[in-house]
């Protein structure tokens, strides 16, 4: 394996932990601010 192999793979995995977060954060937001429309049905 060389060493740009690596590297692209810790910038993959990186990457891939960042988009998960925000995916994560974003959907407790939405679901903290529209919490009252699945109560209200």
């Amino acid at each position: 394996m060389k060493i740009e192999d690596l590297n692209a793979d810790v910038i993959e995995n990186m990457y891939r932990n960042l988009v998960h977060y925000f995916i994560s954060k974003e959907i407790k937001y939405w679901l903290k601010n529209h919490n009252s429309l699945f109560l209200s049905e």
